[in-house]
């Protein structure tokens, strides 16, 4: 295994990192299940692997019970990284219960590295450094010996990943870069570096995209690589910035391949990079992203829309969201690229067909009828606003006076703001449900204890709302089940997209 320098943290990280969230429900739902994923936990280690990346939520909650089954059977140093998400950790105080109940969950005594979790945009990582806010309950963590290192993960533009690096407030960053996107990231990691901030990368394999279309990757291989995954790590290592990759493992020979690939000195290395700039051109019928089209007369946000509609141009028979069918992987994927960079009003198409756009794009590009095609999926996905606050109308009458969501998660503490944002409080008495045992008793986001299911019928509620999307039809089929009088409804249905990732 090859190791490098986290930063200026002083920590040596393996080159393959093992990200803990891409273990199947199926598998999860089960001791055995939980147990069989410990076990490629504990391969890792013994492979070299030292760099372990978990949240309370990966792997349908599962996550920090593998992690402390694994750890027991780990002799030597390893790195255990963990997260808090501002949409539901929103204060100091929450923050460090949060953390208190990880590393209880895990039983460990400290995080090496703990992340401010997915920030996708400007203004809300003004508000996790707010005072008071979630950059206090770190650092309040940090001084209690509670934290190693305070780190951050990037789904924002580069730009913006650039000002939140040269902020000076982060030790380490996990953002996106990859075959797909390295043109666009390059700058953000190179930046990264001067600042001498350890860089872990995520979704290495564009999260399936890159090993399913493998033939588009082609010109990225070089002689002696294994295939397109081999050359694709080995491209995103041969970066000096590059402290750590996150490899998203689902059994063993995934866990060898990706260890052999960064197991031994890449002796491409130096000219790698310039070998992909220059024979992985641009695909045909992408968009660049050189925003000749921004100036649109209607206002529309062309050139985000028409690079997050590049995803869609991609064969993809995987999806992390649990759903297969083609179509709702493509609207979920496009959906998935553009979420921090606009939002949509309403499922209203304002292209006027003056066709400025397309006189202007160097791939010629059918601007016009992408954008009448994206709005349908705006309607029929219930992406904006407006259908939103339809929905959640429906289904939360205001006539009700007592409220469950379920579970516990990022899916709820964004419905819960959501809600607020669009319909203005919350009139109703609110109760947070999940299954995870570990997690009862614990506080939610603004203030919620987190309850069994089994207390539902004793609550009288007047609906139990499913918000998380990806168990959404496990979870209606055990609750209807067992709460026959209980009234239960899922926020999404079969052909929306989440309504956040």
């Amino acid at each position: 295994m090859l190791y490098r320098a986290f930063g200026k943290t002083g920590k040596m990280v393996s080159a393959v990192g093992m990200g803990a969230n891409r273990f199947k429900p199926e598998v999860t739902n089960t001791a055995d299940g939980v147990e069989q994923c410990a076990r490629l936990v504990v391969q890792a280690a013994t492979l070299g692997v030292n760099f372990f990346d978990s949240a309370a939520a990966y792997s349908g909650g599962k996550c920090e019970e593998i992690l402390r089954l694994a750890l027991r059977q780990v002799d030597g140093k390893r790195y255990i990284c963990g997260k808090s998400s501002s949409h539901q950790e929103k204060t100091q105080d929450a923050v460090l219960r949060h953390i208190e109940c990880s590393l209880k969950n895990i039983g460990i005594d400290y995080f090496d590295f703990y992340y401010m979790w997915s920030i996708k945009s400007m203004s809300q990582y003004q508000e996790i450094m707010t005072l008071g806010g979630p950059y206090e309950g770190v650092t309040a963590a940090k001084e209690r010996g509670l934290v190693k290192h305070i780190c951050f993960s990037s789904h924002t533009s580069a730009q913006d990943t650039v000002r939140i690096i040269q902020d000076g407030a982060f030790e380490g960053v996990l953002l996106s870069y990859s075959l797909l996107n390295f043109r666009e990231n390059n700058n953000a990691i190179e930046t990264a570096q001067r600042s001498g901030l350890g860089v872990a990368v995520m979704n290495p394999l564009g999260g399936g995209i890159i090993p399913q279309n493998a033939e588009l990757f082609k010109p990225a291989v070089m002689n002696d690589d294994i295939d397109t995954n081999d050359a694709a790590l080995k491209f995103i290592y041969a970066h000096t910035a590059v402290s750590t990759i996150l490899c998203g493992v689902e059994n063993g020979l995934e866990l060898a391949a990706d260890v052999k690939s960064l197991s031994a000195t890449d002796r491409k290395a130096d000219s790698r990079r310039t070998y992909v700039a220059a024979n992985l051109g641009a695909f045909s019928e992408f968009c660049t992203g050189c925003g000749y089209c921004n100036d649109c007369p209607a206002g529309i946000p062309i050139s985000a829309l028409m690079t997050a509609y590049n995803q869609t141009r991609f064969k993809s028979d995987t999806f992390i969201y649990n759903r297969t069918i083609p179509e709702l992987i493509k609207r979920g994927n496009f959906f998935r690229a553009l979420e921090g960079h606009t939002e949509f009003k309403n499922s209203v198409n304002p292209c006027i067909n003056c066709g400025k756009c397309e006189k202007v794009c160097t791939q010629r590009l059918p601007i016009i009828d992408r954008i009448s095609k994206i709005y349908r999926w705006v309607e029929v996905s219930c992406a904006s606003l407006f259908d939103r606050k339809k929905r959640l109308g429906s289904l939360i009458s205001t006539q009700y006076h007592r409220v469950g969501f379920y579970t516990a998660g990022g899916y709820t503490a964004f419905i819960i703001k959501l809600y607020k944002k669009l319909l203005g409080g919350l009139p109703f008495q609110t109760y947070v449900f999940d299954s995870n045992p570990l997690r009862w008793g614990d506080e939610f986001s603004d203030g919620f204890v987190i309850r069994s299911p089994e207390e539902i019928p004793e609550l009288n509620l007047d609906v139990v709302l499913i918000s998380n999307y990806v168990y959404s039809d496990q979870i209606y089929e055990d609750l209807t089940v067992r709460f026959p009088a209980v009234n239960v409804q899922r926020l999404h249905t079969d052909k929306d997209v989440p309504w956040v990732f």
